[in-house]
């Protein structure tokens, strides 16, 4: 049975990006659910997650790309539109953050509200995934007051063979807890010139992704023919989780402070590798 209404719109309130390609995964098991999934993650980085012959994916993204959607309101709403005149469809939309960050909020809740006059009298659902907390408290009131909050049942478990290609590569500190998912931000030795592979680098950017770090980055390391230039992709990165591990600590002081708005909108920009500067500066003025 599912656990939402066709015809309705909802917010998922989820952080973990992970927690979300979970559940698309259980739902895409239904047979008689059609999904459709836009995603700031390209198709090579979601068949690690879910079978994408079950699932019709986008990637959300500025590039023009085959099977991409650029980050416009308009497109996402036709896009939305032509998918969800088909009876059983779930249309589940990632990356609200972004599209308010590059819109303001007035102009996305705008097309929420479209989408959901447009749903209600058919056989289809929207799904939104948003982090809530992002949001101020008019803005977080007037979304509230236009979606449906859905709980994700917490038993939905990780994909374990995932789960065991991340414990058995070396070396993890000790960064994997319950359930072998990883909490927080740890650091993991760096991989030597000499011990570099690709597929020790498959692993490496497996528990990176598990953290919850974007390293979209370092994609096209894996297809270099070039093993020279592969590594020195990889040590970029490797520099920029680094920083970013830093960064993530001294958020964890803002966390005990109270900050917690605060905490996790900086969490998510650390998470993109992005804006440290902007972060630091954050950080030091709030402590």
């Amino acid at each position: 049975m599912l656990d939402f209404e066709f015809g309705n719109l909802y917010s998922l309130d989820i952080v973990s990006q992970r927690d979300l390609l979970t559940y698309i995964d259980t739902l895409s098991a239904k047979d008689d659910v059609k999904i459709s999934f836009i995603s700031r993650l390209p198709h090579r980085r979601l068949v690690e997650y879910f079978d994408i012959q079950k699932v019709q994916s986008f990637w959300l993204t500025k590039k023009t790309v085959s099977g991409s959607i650029k980050p416009d309101l308009a497109d996402i709403t036709a896009k939305v539109v032509s998918t969800c005149s088909e009876e059983n469809s779930v249309f589940i939309i990632e990356g609200i953050e972004w599209l308010i960050s590059i819109h303001g909020f007035p102009s996305v809740h705008s097309m929420i509200h479209d989408l959901s006059d447009y749903i209600i009298e058919r056989k289809s659902t929207i799904l939104l995934s948003l982090a809530i907390d992002i949001l101020n408290d008019v803005d977080r009131s007037r979304w509230a007051s236009s979606v449906k909050e859905l709980k994700i049942d917490n038993s939905i478990k990780v994909d374990q063979e995932v789960i065991g290609i991340i414990e058995e590569s070396e070396p993890v500190e000790k960064a994997i807890a319950e359930e072998g998912r990883i909490t927080s931000l740890s650091y993991l030795t760096p991989i030597s010139k000499e011990g570099f592979s690709k597929e020790n680098l498959r692993k490496r950017m497996l528990q990176w992704r598990r953290m919850d770090l974007d390293v979209s980055e370092l994609d096209p390391a894996l297809y270099m023919s070039d093993d020279e230039k592969s590594y020195e992709l990889y040590k970029t990165v490797e520099m920029k989780v680094r920083r970013a591990i830093e960064l993530d600590k001294r958020i964890d002081i803002l966390d005990e402070n109270g900050w917690k708005s605060d905490v996790i909108k900086l969490r998510f920009r650390v998470r993109q590798l992005t804006g440290f500067d902007e972060v630091e500066a954050k950080i030091d003025e709030l402590i």
